[in-house]
C-alpha cells in the first residue's frame, strides 16, 4: 500500500486543505452618475480591478481573489448583474461599461490599477485601459474574446438575438430558447432570466473591429490567459489575441475550460499578484525619472 505522501488521493486532499477558501464578502454600495453600483473591496497593496463576464457578477472571482496576496482587490457588479441594476439602459456597450468602471474607481479614489477581465469582461478591461491609459498599469485578459468573433458567438447568433430583444414582447418568446442555450454552454440554471437577457443584449453590442483596434492601440502591457479546451472561446482565438496584444505574461494551459479564474486559480492568482507588484514598481520608477 502506498504511503500517504506518495498517494495521489492524499496529495489532492492536502492541496485542497492548503488552498484558501473562496472569498465572497458582502457587497458594498457606491453611487455614480447613473445610479447605485455594488462592488467588493478587499486587501491592501497594488489595486487589481476584476471585471466579470456575461452573465456573471463579482462572485465569479471568489476563487481567484484570495490568491492575490498583497493586493487591493476590487470586484464590480456591472450593470444588470449581481446587485447592480440596468441603471436605465436596455443595452450597455463596451465603452459605456468602461466609463462606468472608471466612474466607480473615481468614487473609490483608486489610483493606478491593473484591470482584469474574464470572458466578455475582457473587452471592457481593454476599453478601460484605452480610455484612461495613465491610470491603468496593465491589462489582464482571461479567456477573453479576441479580435474576431469566436465560434460560440457566431453559432449562437448573439448579435441577431441582441437586436431581436430590443423589440417589445420578443424577450418573453425567446426566454426558454435563450435559457436552454446558456445551460448547454455550462452556465448555472440558477441564473435569473433578466441576467440572461441582459447578457445577450450586451454581448451582441460588442463590435469586434472596434475591440481589435483598441487591443492594438493599448499602451500598457497585457497578460493573456486561456485554456486550450475552452468550449466557448476556442484556443485559436486566444492564440491570435496573445500574438496581437502588447507584450506581457502568457499563460496557456492544456485544460481548465472557460472559467480558468476558478480551475487555474492558483497559477493565475500567483502570476497576477506578482505582475501587479511588478507593474506598480515599474510605474513608480518611471514616475521618478519624469
Amino acid at each position: 500500500m502506498a504511503r500517504g505522501r506518495d498517494n495521489p488521493a492524499s496529495k489532492a486532499a492536502s492541496a485542497a486543505a492548503e488552498a484558501p477558501p473562496p472569498s465572497d464578502p458582502p457587497r458594498r454600495l457606491t453611487h455614480v452618475g447613473r445610479g447605485p453600483v455594488t462592488y467588493t473591496d478587499e486587501g491592501e497593496g497594488p489595486a487589481v480591478v476584476l471585471l466579470h463576464g456575461l452573465p456573471g457578477s463579482a462572485r465569479d472571482w471568489r476563487y481567484l481573489a484570495p490568491r492575490l496576496a498583497g493586493c487591493r482587490v476590487i470586484r464590480i457588479d456591472l450593470p444588470g448583474y449581481g446587485g447592480t441594476s440596468r441603471l436605465g439602459r436596455r443595452v450597455w456597450s463596451v465603452p459605456q461599461r468602461a466609463e462606468l468602471v472608471l466612474a466607480v474607481l473615481d468614487e473609490l479614489r483608486v489610483g493606478p490599477a491593473l484591470v482584469a477581465g474574464h470572458s466578455m469582461g475582457g473587452p471592457v478591461a481593454v476599453a478601460v485601459a484605452t480610455l484612461a491609459p495613465r491610470r491603468i498599469t496593465g491589462v489582464a485578459l482571461v479567456a477573453s474574446p479576441g479580435l474576431t468573433p469566436h465560434r460560440f458567438f457566431a453559432q449562437s447568433r448573439v448579435a441577431q438575438l441582441s437586436r431581436a430583444l430590443r423589440w417589445p414582447g420578443v424577450g418573453l418568446a425567446l426566454r426558454r430558447p435563450i435559457r436552454r442555450g446558456f445551460v448547454r454552454a455550462g452556465f448555472p440554471r440558477s441564473t435569473p432570466d433578466s441576467e440572461l437577457a441582459a447578457a445577450i443584449a450586451d454581448a451582441g453590442a460588442l463590435a469586434f473591429p472596434a475591440h481589435a483596434a483598441r487591443v492594438r492601440s493599448l499602451q500598457q502591457p497585457a497578460l493573456v490567459a486561456y485554456a486550450r479546451d475552452d468550449r466557448l472561446v476556442e484556443a485559436a482565438i486566444g492564440d491570435a489575441l496573445a500574438a496581437e496584444a502588447p507584450a506581457g505574461p502568457r499563460l496557456v494551459w492544456p485544460t481548465g475550460g472557460h472559467n480558468v479564474q476558478k480551475t487555474r486559480a492558483d497559477e493565475l492568482g500567483a502570476a497576477l499578484a506578482t505582475w501587479a507588484h511588478e507593474r506598480t514598481g515599474a510605474q513608480a520608477a518611471a514616475g521618478s525619472k519624469a
